[in-house]
C-alpha cells in the first residue's frame, strides 16, 4: 500500500478502494455479490461497482487526460505462455526437452496453458533458462496455485545449478477458499548466458503435474517482495 501511495503522489494520481465494512460479517452479508465463488474474483456486479467508482471519482476531480511517461529504470525479458501456449522458436528465453515437459491447453474453455512438469514417468525436468543481459539477473517464475489444501498441484524443490534450491508450493493455506490463480515466485541470481534449472517432485498422486506458466528474467535493482 505504501509503494502505491508513494506512485500516486509522484504522478500526481487518485487510488480508488471499494468500501470496507468494519464488521466482516456485515462484509459477507452485504457485499458478497460483489465477488465470484471464490471470494478473490470480483464477479460482474462487483467490476460494475468498480466502473461506477471510477467513473465518479473521475467526474467529481473534473480530470482529465494527462499520460506521464518515463523511461524504465532496468530491463526486463519475459516468457509467457499462459494465454497463447506458444513458444516462440529462436527468441525464447527457456528450452526443454519434451520428454519431461509438454506444453498442455488445461483450461480449453478460457485458454489457458502450462508446461506441465511431471506429467510422464520421470518425476524430473531440466528447464534451459537464458539470461540475454550482460550481468547477474533475478529469475522468477509463474505457476498455478490453488486453495483448499490438499490442493491439486504437487510440491516442486527447484534447483539453479550452480546456485539456490528452493521449494515451491502450489497450494495454500487457506481452508475456507478456493481459487485456481497463476502466481509468480522469486527462485534466486543466475548468470548471463545459459543455466540449468532443474525441478524435482516432492508429492506424489495429485490429480494434475506442477503447472509452470512463465518465467521473468529482471536485473537485480527491480526486485519487488512478493508474498
Amino acid at each position: 500500500l505504501a509503494a502505491q501511495e508513494k506512485a500516486a503522489r509522484e504522478a500526481d494520481a487518485h487510488i480508488f478502494e471499494l468500501f470496507r465494512p468494519e464488521d466482516s460479517f456485515e462484509a459477507i452479508l452485504t457485499r458478497k455479490h460483489w465477488f465470484a465463488n471464490d471470494l478473490v474474483h470480483l464477479s460482474k456486479a462487483g467490476h460494475q461497482v468498480v466502473a461506477n467508482g471510477l467513473r465518479k471519482m473521475i467526474i467529481d476531480l473534473k480530470a482529465s487526460r494527462h499520460d506521464v511517461v518515463r523511461p524504465w529504470l532496468s530491463k526486463d525479458f519475459c516468457d509467457s505462455w499462459y494465454h497463447t501456449g506458444e513458444i516462440a522458436t529462436g527468441t525464447s528465453l527457456i528450452q526443454f526437452s519434451p520428454q519431461s515437459v509438454r506444453m498442455n491447453t488445461f483450461n480449453v474453455g478460457a485458454s489457458k496453458h502450462a508446461l506441465e512438469i511431471g506429467w510422464a514417468s520421470s518425476k524430473n525436468a531440466t528447464i534451459m533458462i537464458t539470461n540475454p543481459q550482460q550481468s547477474e539477473a533475478q529469475l522468477l517464475i509463474g505457476y498455478m496455485k490453488t486453495t483448499p489444501p490438499p490442493g491439486i498441484y504437487p510440491k516442486v524443490k527447484v534447483t539453479i545449478e550452480g546456485g539456490v534450491t528452493k521449494e515451491v508450493n502450489p497450494t495454500g493455506p487457506q481452508k475456507f477458499s478456493h481459487i485456481h490463480v497463476n502466481r509468480v515466485e522469486h527462485l534466486g541470481m543466475i548468470p548471463p548466458g545459459t543455466t540449468k534449472v532443474h525441478f524435482s517432485l516432492l508429492e506424489f498422486g495429485k490429480p494434475h503435474p506442477f503447472r509452470l506458466t512463465g518465467i521473468i528474467v529482471t536485473p537485480p535493482e527491480s526486485l519487488i517482495q512478493i508474498e
